[in-house]
């Protein structure tokens, strides 16, 4: 709770920011830009002027915006198996924008979409589980043991300083990766007596937040830059300032705290 505050003030001024910097794009229309190229002589009915903007816009019906809550709803509400749920989801969505004798055309293409948008993430996945299994041997965290007791710095000051500085590390699975070799060196920090357990887990809770949102190999932001048509080290650049603030300002809590 203590980091939502710098949350949430650094990704207003993302938004801020960067809606300034590039402007606003909607990612929810179905029409694509040379769809949208000019609708005639405006119509005069107010359900012909509805029609003339859905066609020009390629604007989707309100309910059809519901398809992502499909999913949840059947799993978690209903207890239903993920992949039936995601199934499910697709067909709302498909149904509620897409008119009969289109479906099968739509539904392959976006079969073919899923394939291409799909296969980057589920390569990369394959060798971050790789790289997951050998970080999680006994003789890695063995080998951290002496340099993680060497390095560690006692005073406040310096602690906040050397951990901000050491930010980068917990991107791309780095050493200071909670989901990688972290763990291993925040069970070092623990067993040793360095720093508190209490301190570990501000510690490795500040660079969580850099972690979720511009690691290049964790999911959402996989998925998310794979969405909106960028690269996730694009996602990382862009980011990366914001949620540096972000655990700058955790490492200042947890030294206040607990050092």
């Amino acid at each position: 709770m203590r980091l939502f505050p710098f949350a949430a003030f650094f990704a207003v001024l993302f938004v801020l920011v960067e809606t300034r910097r590039k402007g606003v794009e909607h990612a929810w229309s179905l029409a694509s830009a040379g769809e949208r190229t000019g609708d005639g002589d405006s119509p005069k009915s107010p359900g012909e002027r509805r029609r003339s903007r859905a066609r020009h816009m390629g604007d989707a019906p309100w309910y059809a915006l519901l398809a992502p809550a499909v999913p949840l709803v059947l799993a978690l509400g209903f207890e239903l198996a993920i992949i039936p749920s995601m199934l499910a989801g697709v067909l709302w969505a498909l149904a509620t924008t897409t008119r009969p004798g289109q479906l099968n055309r739509r539904l392959l293409r976006t079969l073919y979409g899923g394939f291409e948008t799909a296969a980057p993430p589920i390569a990369l996945f394959i060798a971050i589980g790789i790289l997951l299994a050998a970080v999680k041997l006994p003789g890695a965290v063995e080998a951290l043991n002496p340099l993680v007791k060497a390095v560690a710095p006692d005073n406040p000051v310096v602690f906040v300083l050397v951990f901000t500085l050491l930010v980068p590390l917990c991107l791309y699975r780095g050493p200071l990766n909670v989901y990688g070799l972290g763990a291993g060196i925040a069970g070092v920090l623990i067993a040793a007596g360095i720093y508190p357990a209490v301190a570990v887990l501000g510690l490795t809770a500040s660079y969580n937040q850099v972690f979720g949102v511009s690691d290049p190999t964790s999911t959402q932001t996989v998925w998310a830059a794979q969405y909106a048509g960028v690269g996730p080290q694009q996602v990382m650049l862009r980011t990366l300032p914001y949620v540096w603030c972000v655990a700058l300002g955790g490492l200042i809590v947890t030294a206040t705290t607990q050092l």
